[in-house]
C-alpha cells in the first residue's frame, strides 16, 4: 500500500506516541491500528514485519506476536493487529517471550480474547543471537 492509501484510513490524530513511531486508529477497522515512523529509517517498522513474516512457519509464536497485515511501500506504514492495554496484573502472566527480545515494559505486551502478546517488538538483541 502506499502513503497515499494508507492515510486515508487512518485517523487524524494518533492515540500513541514513542520515541520512534505514532500508533493511530484505522477508521473501518477496529481490530488493526497502523504505526507511523516518525524516524528518518523505519527501521522499527521494517524489523517487526521481518519478524512477523519469519515467524509465519513456526505456529508457536501466533499466540506471542501481534500480527501483522500489511508494511507500506517505503516502510514508513505498519498495519498491526490491535492488542488493548494490559493490566498491572496481567505482567505477571507474560510467558514464553523469546530470548531475542528486549524491551519488555508493560507497554510492549497487549491482550485480545485473554491472550497477552508482544504487541512491539521492533527493538531485539540481534547480538547475542548471532554471536
Amino acid at each position: 500500500m502506499s502513503k497515499a492509501d494508507i492515510e486515508t484510513l487512518i485517523e487524524a490524530e494518533p492515540f500513541a506516541k514513542g520515541t520512534a513511531r505514532h500508533a493511530y486508529r484505522m477508521k473501518s477497522d477496529t481490530n488493526a491500528i497502523v504505526k507511523k515512523s516518525i524516524q528518518p529509517r523505519n527501521y522499527s517498522n521494517f524489523l517487526e514485519w521481518t519478524i512477523w513474516l519469519g515467524s509465519e512457519p513456526h505456529p508457536q509464536l501466533e499466540n506471542v506476536l501481534g500480527r501483522c497485515h500489511c508494511l507500506s511501500v517505503t516502510g514508513e506504514y505498519l498495519i498491526m493487529e490491535r492488542l488493548d492495554d494490559i493490566e498491572k496484573s496481567d505482567y505477571r502472566l507474560i510467558r514464553d517471550v523469546p530470548a531475542w527480545f528486549n524491551d519488555t515494559k508493560p507497554s510492549a505486551f497487549g491482550k485480545r480474547n485473554g491472550v497477552i502478546k508482544i504487541r512491539d517488538y521492533g527493538m531485539v538483541h540481534f547480538a547475542e543471537l548471532l554471536n
